[in-house]
């Protein structure tokens, strides 16, 4: 994923890998027919990983109580803790998937998890409608993500502040739910 990260999809060559991993140019094309097939066998060993980890979570946040300050923090935490050459790795996986209907099909298990956990997060602060919660985290995350590599910001402090405010709106909506209908509502009278 380093390899990724550092060159792009475009830039994998057997040898590069073959350096990388400290073996000769030829094992990498013995094991691997194609640098498509390496590339998907690296990406998916790293996202079975990813979805272990985010199992994890949502099993210890099943029955769990927090607030929207406490999911945020532990959600900006755990999201943030990757290194940017895997958040750009991450990043060129999706830009190629745009490309390459191999790489939808091995994202897509990794995001479904991502959804999972996000809407386990719902849950445990109290939203009902935890799948636009979900949705709406999980595009806030993103976008966060590509201005970390963008601008070299720190995204933990705009990850918390962002689901922080996601939250406590969804509580707001849903304990209110005819007066937010009423504030929100654009037609003239």
């Amino acid at each position: 994923m380093e390899l990724l990260a550092e060159r792009g999809m475009a830039g994998l060559s057997h040898r590069s890998v073959a350096e990388r991993a400290g073996v000769s140019a030829g094992m990498t094309s013995y094991f691997y027919g194609s640098l498509e097939e390496l590339g998907r066998d690296a990406i998916t060993r790293h996202y079975a990983n990813r979805i272990a980890d985010y199992r994890d979570l949502i099993v210890g946040l099943a029955g769990a109580n927090a607030t929207p300050e406490a999911m945020a923090i532990a959600a900006a935490t755990l999201l943030t803790s990757s290194t940017e050459q895997l958040v750009l790795a991450h990043l060129e996986v999706y830009v190629n998937a745009a490309r390459r209907p191999d790489l939808r099909e091995i994202l897509a298990p990794v995001l479904a998890t991502l959804h999972e956990l996000a809407v386990a997060a719902a849950a445990a602060v109290g939203i009902d409608d935890r799948d636009a919660f979900a949705r709406a985290a999980i595009a806030l995350i993103e976008g966060v993500e590509l201005a970390r590599l963008a601008q070299g910001i720190d995204g933990r402090p705009r990850i918390e502040d962002g689901l922080r405010v996601l939250a406590i709106g969804a509580l707001a909506q849903q304990e209110d739910p005819a007066g937010w209908a009423a504030r929100l509502d654009t037609t003239d009278p």
